[in-house]
């Protein structure tokens, strides 16, 4: 397949719409951290990965937010969880289902800002790619529901 195009720089995004994608990204992220601390082995690479690669694109939004956006929560709520390879993976389909649902809402209050639309791009195409390796079957208009 070759290397993956670089995504267009999310520098330039309206402060308050980089802040509303880092509170989308910040439960998913810790519940990541909570599954990549407790598996081992290859099954925590993959976590791993994707823990990188959802805190580097968190950072990003945080720096474009600036003032807009309040200090990181030291711990969310998560629901119970078997300490299992499938109770990791179904800890992980719920937080990335929302957060998935929660930027495709937000699509509709980012228009006409190229680095916004950039950024929720990236955001929902990460979230969705990695619910995919996850098992969550691919939706045509991944985090929308039906009316």
């Amino acid at each position: 397949m070759g290397p993956i195009p670089p995504w267009p720089s999310i520098a330039g995004t309206n402060p308050a719409t980089a802040a509303e994608l880092a509170r989308i990204l910040r439960p998913l992220i810790y519940a990541l951290e909570v599954v990549t601390a407790t598996s081992s082995g290859d099954e925590r690479e993959g976590y791993q990965e994707a823990l990188d690669e959802l805190s580097d694109l968190t950072d990003e939004l945080v720096i474009a937010a600036g003032r807009e956006l309040e200090p990181a929560k030291l711990g969310y709520g998560l629901p119970e969880a078997e300490a299992s390879q499938n109770g990791r993976r179904s800890l992980l389909l719920s937080a990335s289902e929302s957060a998935a649902a929660q930027t495709l809402s937000l699509s509709a209050e980012v228009t006409g800002e190229v680095a916004g639309i950039a950024a929720l791009t990236q955001t929902l195409s990460l979230v969705t790619s990695r619910r995919t390796a996850w098992g969550a079957t691919r939706l045509a208009f991944p985090g929308m529901t039906r009316p």
